[in-house]
């Protein structure tokens, strides 16, 4: 789990129907952007220190997608052409195919899936949970 500055957290109920709370990260104590963080409640307005359990998840908001140096992927390339806002993992795959030199049909052959499907992971947002 990484997050920026901004990001918002989110914490699922407990329970089937029970509510969930969110918050906006205001304060990072790891630059790789790992837990804990400082978060400010929504529905209280204060300010604590969370570290996160595996009921929560991060919702990335308004901001450049992480470098490569950043995540520790690479030299800091940027994503290929053609990926206009890729989520992380799709500009990890790209990258990847990128440095082997493969075409992406050759990689959707190699692991047994269409090359839309590739494009599609390759080209839109991950926000898994």
């Amino acid at each position: 789990m990484r997050a920026h500055l901004g990001d918002q957290l989110v914490i699922e109920g407990p329970a089937t129907g029970a509510p969930r709370r969110d918050g906006e990260i205001v304060g990072l104590h790891h630059e790789d952007g790992t837990p804990p963080y400082d978060v400010r409640w929504s529905d209280t307005q204060a300010v604590t220190l969370v570290f996160p359990g595996p009921d929560a998840h991060i919702k990335h908001l308004g901001h450049q997608p992480e470098t490569e140096t950043e995540t520790g992927a690479g030299a800091g390339a940027p994503p290929p052409a053609g990926a206009p806002d890729p989520g992380d993992l799709g500009r990890r795959v790209a990258t990847e195919r990128t440095r082997r030199g493969l075409s992406r049909e050759e990689t959707a052959r190699r692991a047994r899936m269409a090359p839309d499907y590739l494009a599609y992971l390759e080209e839109h947002p991950a926000d898994p949970s």
